[in-house]
């Protein structure tokens, strides 16, 4: 039998080991497109299929759920998963009580909860935990690159199955309010989708990341950006239209910092175009998007914001009765969330979970203006977060925010390491005082092949 020198034994110990982190990147590059568009998406397979709602749904966040443990546990057996941090001081201290303050109002003082208990376990458990859990697993926020162009293709079919879906109204002119995805995904949530598309569009368009610079991924991401506008003008909504006009506008100065000025021109004088026509569009199908131009009144003073005004007065009064311990889950006289996530930690946690909810949505916002100055070929990913915690602010609920989680869980889990402390220990090359001193990734291990000098 044939000896194996030592250097070929170090190439056939590692050569097994080469493939680990492309499998722990293809399970998050899965589980960030369904956790950004995949419950959008999951709802049209009812109608599609003539069926129920409920066993979809209760199907897909179960296959979500499993993908999560999935995920966890790969990353254990591979030795991937993330070193604890001081961070997750804060994360556990709010879950504990969170999660706590779920079993007093579920077994131990059982109250209504304006759903079913397994509905709202279901949601809360099976996908905004867990999903905070998964995510927190992964360590270096190159493996989620590859999920770029994924997420832009769930989200193309969100926005083009939402459009059949609406085409009758939008061509015989008979909408007569603000338009949701389908019957099930109301018009804010088919907003938000219409923001996340346009900033994933205008980010291929804009062409920020070499890997995405081509001709296929600009057209791909200029038709996207379109179909993103439409599904949000479509929506009137207007905490999306607030998200989309703030966020999208930092994506273009993003670009102007990063080089990109001409794509950047091209990309507003696109929007200066085009914006126009879909309201136009819009308005002749019957979405009276046109009453929130004629003031600042019109767009800030409505039904919908007394309501939701009122159900934070609400969560507000719960906190102050019930400072130490928090109140309930829900508002108690509502039975429903109070449409802000830091009065919801206050009001379900008390002080102390709601301070340490306060502090890691703190750390995320400067991690994400951290990543948008530093790495700008990965600010979609800081752009995101924005969205989602804007979007928390105005009509979310934690128990149900699966983006959120995951989307925070990124920003406070991983970050942009020396490619040495990414990889496998068996993967890792002498230092650079021995011959051949450099740390190299094995081509296919889904990072950046480049050699670094240690």
């Amino acid at each position: 039998m044939k000896k194996l020198t030592s250097n070929e034994g170090v190439e056939a110990s590692t050569s097994g080991s080469a493939d680990r982190p492309r499998h722990l990147e293809r399970i998050a590059c899965l589980l960030l497109p369904l956790n950004v568009g995949g419950f959008v998406l999951a709802s049209y397979l009812p109608g599609l299929l003539s069926m129920n709602n409920r066993p979809v749904s209760v199907a897909f966040r179960a296959l979500f759920a499993g993908l999560c443990v999935y995920l966890v546990w790969s990353a254990l057996r591979l030795g991937r998963m993330r070193k604890p941090r001081a961070v997750d001081l804060l994360a556990i201290v709010f879950w504990s009580l969170y999660l706590t303050r779920f079993a007093i109002d579920t077994v131990i003082n059982p109250v209504s909860l304006g759903m079913s208990d397994s509905d709202f376990f279901q949601f809360l458990i099976g996908t905004s935990f867990l999903t905070f859990i998964a995510f927190s697993a992964v360590s270096d926020m190159r493996i989620y690159r590859n999920a770029l162009h994924w997420i832009a293709i769930v989200l193309a079919c969100d926005c083009l199955f939402s459009y059949f879906s609406n085409s009758y109204d939008l061509t015989a002119g008979t909408a007569r309010d603000r338009l949701g995805a389908n019957a099930i995904i109301n018009p804010i949530t088919y907003g938000h989708i219409g923001v996340t598309a346009a900033i994933i569009g205008l980010f291929l368009f804009l062409g920020i990341s070499k890997r995405y610079k081509t001709f296929r991924f600009s057209l791909f991401g200029l038709i996207l950006m379109l179909l993103g506008m439409f599904a949000l003008l479509s929506s009137a909504a207007r905490g999306p239209l607030v998200a989309g006009v703030v966020l999208l506008l930092l994506l273009l100065i993003v670009a102007f910092r990063h080089g990109a000025g001409g794509r950047m021109v091209a990309a507003s004088l696109f929007m200066a175009i085009v914006v126009p026509i879909l309201i136009g569009i819009v308005v002749a199908a019957g979405v009276p998007i046109q009453r929130y131009f004629g003031s600042a009144s019109a767009f800030l003073e409505s039904n919908s914001t007394a309501h939701r005004e009122s159900l934070e007065s609400l969560g507000w009064k719960e906190f102050v009765e019930h400072p130490i311990l928090g109140s309930s889950m829900v508002e108690r006289e509502s039975l429903t969330y109070p449409h802000n996530f830091l009065i919801e930690s206050f009001m379900a946690t008390g002080l102390v979970g709601g301070t340490a909810f306060s502090l890691l949505l703190l750390i995320g916002l400067w991690r994400s203006l951290t990543l948008l100055y530093r790495h700008p070929e990965d600010c979609w990913i800081s752009l995101l977060f924005l969205h989602s915690m804007i979007a928390g602010m105005f009509s979310g609920g934690l128990f149900c925010a699966p983006w959120f989680w995951g989307m925070l869980a990124i920003m406070l889990s991983a970050s942009h390491r020396d490619q040495h402390d990414a990889l496998p220990v068996a993967m890792r090359r002498r230092p650079q005082s021995e011959p051949g001193g450099h740390w190299t990734v094995p081509v296919g291990a889904g990072l950046e092949s480049d050699a670094i000098t240690a």
